[in-house]
């Protein structure tokens, strides 16, 4: 049985961002057997406490309920957001996990993958819906509103609010009402907390597999051959092949796997007895899976692997295999529906956790 190993969180204070490439002793990385577990979120439940406050800052008094009151969640299928932004756009329209709460004249808004969210106030007069005191703007918006068989369904009349952003992200698909048990089974997309995954079962594995916090990009001592994911500007040597799912996003040197395109792999045939891939992004970034020649060698949460200054993510890198022939292959977990940002494939003949 081949090992899988991590580098101790110690080795990150030794200096990774001064480009060292001193490492601890890599100890054993202890995993169980595969199986879906549900992270429990705080988030939601603080947001529940929140109102929306009046022109005199006092909260504004609490409404008879309505024909729409409810909670609704929704996928929107558009790529996610992916970058860190400290000045983008309130409201700004981004695929991913959404979910909305209407309760007796408030409005709670939150957006799954990096838990952005507001709060505003809402009356309703017949099939049209009003908005105001929004936490993002003061105008108020107007829409009509169709409900059917739970799905919730808003058309813009007018809101002018935050650059119509407003109106376009709540209009730009339906919102499925969630049951009374958000996690039952069949529970709409968006009504849960974010689903995540126990790592791979380690027995058996054809290789060593390494994981390296950090960005090998920067150690003292990187990959001696280093491919960017993204090869529409910079196309692979000679040897190596890389492919992707067409509806993967670029962004620099990487590539974005959501769940609209969640594959990328690299072919290599090459004088190489050491490999490996290279996540690194924001804390939004998923969880992954690593395939070498068709078997899942590695399996976790990107984020968890490391983090510094607002950046995420580490290198698994593959060793005890022959040279030659090999495909590298990085998937998604399916059922997670934030990005997962790929950097690099390294290749070459010494370990960069030796």
């Amino acid at each position: 049985m081949k090992a899988v190993h991590i580098l101790p969180i110690g080795f990150l204070l030794l200096g990774l961002f001064a480009c060292s490439s001193q490492a601890g002793t890599p100890m054993q990385l202890t995993q169980t057997a595969s199986a879906a577990q549900i992270i429990p979120e705080d988030f939601w439940d603080e947001l529940l406490v929140r109102s929306p406050l009046g022109v005199t800052g006092d909260p504004l008094p609490v409404q008879e309920s309505s024909p729409i009151d409810g909670t609704y969640g929704r996928l929107a299928d558009i790529p996610p957001q992916w970058w860190r932004c400290l000045r983008c756009a309130e409201y700004r329209p981004a695929g991913g996990l959404w979910r909305m709460q209407l309760d007796r004249g408030v409005v709670r808004i939150l957006y799954e993958l990096n838990n952005w969210h507001t709060v505003a106030a809402f009356r309703v007069e017949g099939d049209h819906l009003f908005l105001s005191n929004d936490l993002v703007c003061d105008e108020e918006g107007e829409y009509q509103w169709t409900k059917t068989d739970g799905s919730l369904k808003l058309s813009v009349i007018n809101d002018p609010c935050n650059f119509e952003l407003r109106g376009k992200n709540l209009s730009l698909g339906t919102w499925e009402l969630c049951p009374a048990d958000r996690l039952a089974e069949g529970a709409p997309l968006g009504c849960g907390d974010r689903q995540a995954f126990l790592p791979l079962d380690e027995h058996d594995l054809p290789v060593t597999v390494t994981v390296v916090p950090g960005n090998v990009r920067m150690f003292s001592t990187p990959p001696e051959l280093m491919v960017k994911a993204n090869t529409e500007d910079s196309p692979p040597p000679d040897g190596i092949d890389i492919s992707f799912a067409p509806e993967t996003q670029p962004y620099g040197v990487n590539r974005i796997l959501w769940w609209g395109g969640n594959w990328i792999e690299a072919h290599s045939d090459l004088d190489a007895t050491v490999m490996g891939v290279q996540f690194y992004g924001t804390s939004t970034i998923g969880w992954a899976s690593v395939f070498f020649d068709g078997n899942e060698v590695w399996r976790g949460d990107v984020a968890a692997i490391w983090n510094h200054g607002g950046s995420y993510g580490g290198y698994i890198q593959i060793s005890g295999f022959e040279p030659g022939e090999h495909v590298l292959r990085v998937e998604l977990m399916d059922g997670d529906y934030r990005p997962l940002t790929v950097a690099i494939f390294g290749y070459g003949k010494t370990s960069v956790a030796e």
